[in-house]
């Protein structure tokens, strides 16, 4: 693939935020006007976040998957803490000097509504397929849940260490790889804020100005050593929530309105070929071993890479949304699984006009 320079959109969510598929339905909106309203959206972005002293970019470890890092879900009993309707600030407070302040995570956080039996039976599936984690039991029916991203053992072990000094504090569940309870987290958790350095991001209600920075929540960030910016919600909400990964439905509106951020004239992944030419299998096998070796496809041919690759793009959700400056060149990536093995990227170029998804690399 020719070198270029590439426009990257990190992530956009259409999965739990509706702005985009209720605008583009109540204005009636083409693809090429939706094409332009995102470009256009994630440049006031860039504006905005730059203006403020942080540069959209940086933001990558906090907005996508690294297979080098895990997440982790820690979970508090809010009744045992005896502090009503404020344990997430509480809770929050108490976290935030564990925070690493040489890294960037996504915090999200909701309630367990285990009352229900179908939400009991998800969270003992998920255990029973070997997640690992340091609870007792299945979380009781008062239980807060604080989800990071982007966590290295080391910030793991510390959180881990603070939080079990508190007696309401029940235990924490490696998210790293696919289950059903990280499938039912990834739409219900809400997006709160990214902790990028020594700078918190938060939303901001759309009525107060671009250049204000609120405090949504009113925690203790500046007690804490932080400084707060704040981004107007619409678009905090489309291009900076941190989305869990979890397998495709049927009605992926995510997965169009990613495609369409490429392109003006997106053509569904379903109908596309994954191919993997004789030299970049070659190249994979001399340069990318341990890749094929983690990722189980080492012995497999580049047709069978080809055909396993396509298999799996339905279990997840694409991000590092590209497209060429100059040539229109398009490419994405996801993150995929083998069988609990090993998480691996797979890095796609997108040649609608041809009909094919030719694999770029794996890591």
């Amino acid at each position: 693939m020719t070198a270029f320079a590439f426009d990257t959109i990190l992530t956009l969510d259409a999965r739990t935020n509706i702005w985009l598929e209720t605008t583009t339905d109540y204005f009636q909106m083409s693809n090429s006007q939706v094409f332009f309203e995102i470009r256009n959206s994630v440049k006031r972005l860039r504006e905005i976040l730059l203006s403020k002293s942080v540069r959209y970019d940086e933001l990558k470890p906090a907005l996508t998957p690294n297979i080098n890092r895990t997440e982790r879900c820690f979970l508090f009993d809010w009744y045992l803490a005896d502090i009503d309707g404020d344990y997430g600030r509480t809770i929050n407070d108490l976290m935030l000097p564990h925070l690493d302040r040489k890294s960037s995570k996504s915090v999200m956080v909701g309630d367990w509504l285990s009352h229900y039996p179908a939400l009991k039976a998800v969270y003992l599936a998920s255990v029973e397929r070997g997640i690992q984690h340091s609870l007792v039991s299945a979380p009781p029916e008062n239980t807060y849940f604080v989800y990071l991203n982007n966590l290295s053992e080391h910030q793991t072990s510390r959180l881990e260490e603070a939080f079990s000094e508190q007696p309401y504090y029940l235990g924490s569940v490696d998210m790293t790889y696919q289950s059903p309870l990280k499938s039912y987290l990834s739409r219900t958790l809400v997006r709160l804020y990214i902790q990028h350095g020594s700078t918190i991001i938060t939303p901001d209600p759309d009525a107060v100005g671009e250049a204000d920075d609120i405090d949504l929540y009113g925690y203790g960030f500046k007690n804490a050593g932080f400084q707060v910016r704040s981004v107007p919600d619409w678009l905090f909400g489309q291009f900076l929530a941190y989305k869990i990964e979890c397998p495709v439905l049927d009605e992926d509106t995510d997965g169009r309105f990613a495609l369409n951020a490429m392109t003006p004239e997106p053509v569904a992944l379903q109908g596309l070929e994954v191919v993997l030419g004789d030299a970049k299998h070659n190249y994979l096998r001399t340069h990318k071993a341990g890749s094929l070796r983690r990722s189980g496809l080492e012995a497999l041919s580049a047709a069978e890479i080809a055909c396993q690759v396509a298999s799996k793009l339905q279990s997840n959700y694409m991000y590092c949304l590209a497209r060429a400056e100059e040539g229109g060149t398009m490419k994405f990536n996801v993150t995929l699984e083998n069988e609990w093995i090993a998480r691996y990227l797979c890095a796609l170029e997108y040649k609608p006009d041809k009909g094919q998804l030719q694999l770029i690399t794996l890591f």
